[in-house]
């Protein structure tokens, strides 16, 4: 396996997935518990836009790691392409990232409208769909669990 040969690319790839991971899920989960707490008249909402906007470069710095250190391990790991396919470990890796992809399409939506909705005082809707971001975070993060218990295509 791939995986034998070159452990300190799959050690490095971990981390830096972990890392990402990690950077993107507890920036939204305060993100999320901001948007969930309700407004003050005087407020109206513009220190939530402004997160909203500063989220934005870390939110994408962390997507770019994990989808190459998420590539590079998970190559690392199947060592084939039809591995993906017909392993466990390989079909609980794309239930994986289905549903990152769902987070990250909710995420793109809210780094394009977001804070400008929030701005034209659609908070609850907002704060509702940053919500179902981190819960889709919550999902991956079982799924990764998962993924970590099974036995690699070979084993």
């Amino acid at each position: 396996i791939a995986l034998e040969s070159s452990l300190g690319a799959a050690i490095a790839a971990d981390a830096v997935h972990t890392f990402a991971a990690g950077g993107w899920a507890g920036a939204l989960g305060v993100l999320a518990w901001i948007a969930s707490r309700p407004a003050t008249p005087t407020d109206r909402s513009e220190s939530l836009a402004v997160l909203i906007e500063r989220f934005r470069p870390l939110a994408l710095a962390a997507a770019a790691m994990l989808v190459l250190s998420g590539a590079v391990s998970s190559w690392l790991r199947l060592g084939s392409v039809a591995a993906l396919y017909e392993s466990n470990y390989g079909r609980i890796l794309i239930i994986k990232v289905a549903v990152v992809a769902a987070a990250a399409a909710l995420g793109r939506r809210h780094s394009l409208t977001a804070a400008s909705d929030v701005r034209a005082g659609q908070r609850a809707a907002i704060a509702r769909s940053i919500a179902t971001e981190g819960w889709l975070m919550i999902v991956v993060f079982g799924v990764t669990a998962l993924l970590a218990g099974s036995p690699l295509p070979g084993e």
